[in-house]
């Protein structure tokens, strides 16, 4: 849970990072679209390294049947690159939108759903409480955003969020939550 959590933190860091030392401040519109820099074998190699832990997650069955999905979805937006800037959409963009969305989508159920499950038995300890609403926060973070990013593929890429690059933002929004989620229930902060 902790690796999850810190690689998903640092992804977003390292791209911006990386836009505004070496490539001058020139960034993509998405985080997918650092496929087509040279930053595309960090992009490739984060999610396959999500793709393996999320994979080797093993709790309960649904905990499992759902990591097993989110490593699948993470592999899919890795393989079928998101179609480049000014490009026209191809099937393997398609794939890619399916699966990032289905990716955030498995995250932001294990924030809301899987992660606030109280115990079986005995009293919910208060930072329990407090955890669940945090994972519930994150949770809800993704869902927002992902109905945003809907929202943005509805308008013309020219417009004034393109040119600020809402999408990278959401992106890293959803990213940043479902980390703190991860890195919280592995134990990095509140614990009992």
């Amino acid at each position: 849970r902790k690796a999850i959590g810190v690689i998903g933190l640092a992804l977003p860091v390292v791209l911006l990072i990386w836009s505004s030392l070496i490539a001058d401040g020139v960034m993509p519109g998405s985080i997918s679209g650092f496929y087509y820099t040279s930053m595309r074998d960090y992009f490739v190699g984060t999610l396959c390294a999500l793709a393996v832990f999320l994979f080797s997650y093993k709790y309960a069955p649904r905990d499992n049947f759902l990591s097993s999905a989110a490593s699948l979805f993470a592999i899919g937006v890795a393989f079928f690159p998101t179609a480049a800037a000014g490009e026209p959409s191809t099937w393997t963009g398609t794939v890619h939108v399916v699966c990032a969305a289905l990716f955030f989508l498995v995250l932001a159920v294990f924030a809301c759903f899987i992660f606030t499950r109280r115990p079986l038995k005995g009293p919910v300890a208060r930072r329990k409480l407090l955890r669940n609403k945090i994972y519930t926060a994150c949770g809800i973070t993704i869902f927002a955003c992902l109905g945003l990013a809907l929202v943005l593929a509805l308008l013309p890429r020219d417009t004034l969020p393109g040119r600020l690059h809402a999408l990278f933002w959401l992106e890293s929004i959803m990213v940043w939550a479902f980390s703190w989620s991860w890195l919280i229930k592995g134990g990095f902060l509140l614990e009992d």
